[in-house]
């Protein structure tokens, strides 16, 4: 285990010394905006009655505007409470450990395209004949799904750690002040979006 840390702390050093890669961050960020608003919306995005191209592509467009919107934002709150802390670290490179912490969204994005497959083409005869089946597989995507949400939860606790300077508890406790902070406009975000 301390040789995947040691690795991981060696990559964020790497990325903390490139350059800001724009079109990279607003691209995972989307991402993770895909992810968090699927979750969120899950039984409403499920109830459109809409075909499965355009609906992923509504997905993707609702996920750029809460993706990029929310994590800017949590970010910049991240690095204005880690003052609190006698954090160290600059805005871009929150940006850039931020992303680099949710890459295992990009393995979520695959699980949740097949989620909406086989939820969209339930009603076919194939699938109805072979319920078991479904409920099995739809049991391990959930599952999947969540532990790449854990795995991205412990990378983005790391990486702050890595990029702030600061312990675990103080790193959490700066995190968890930021979206407190953040809830106005979490709740704005998703209640119009």
């Amino acid at each position: 285990m301390n040789q995947i840390f040691a690795k991981a702390n060696s990559r964020i050093e790497e990325v903390l010394h490139e350059k800001v890669r724009w079109r990279w961050i607003i691209w995972i960020f989307t991402i993770q905006g895909v992810f968090s608003y699927f979750t969120l919306k899950q039984d409403a995005i499920l109830a459109l009655k809409m075909d499965l191209p355009p609906l992923i592509i509504w997905l993707i467009i609702m996920g750029f505007l809460y993706g990029c919107v929310s994590n800017l934002i949590i970010c910049y709150l991240i690095k204005l409470t880690g003052k609190l802390f006698n954090a160290e670290g600059s805005y871009k490179n929150i940006l850039k450990s931020i992303s680099l912490a949710y890459r295992p969204h990009l393995y979520t994005i695959v699980l949740i395209i097949i989620h909406l497959s086989i939820a969209h083409y339930f009603e076919s005869s194939i699938i109805q004949n072979n319920m078991i089946a479904l409920v099995v597989l739809m049991l391990v995507l959930k599952t999947s799904i969540g532990a790449l949400a854990i795995w991205t939860l412990v990378l983005l606790v790391r990486n702050l750690m890595v990029v702030q300077n600061l312990t675990i508890g103080k790193t959490i406790l700066n995190y968890i002040v930021a979206l407190i902070l953040n809830i106005p406009t979490h709740y704005l975000l998703i209640s119009e979006l």
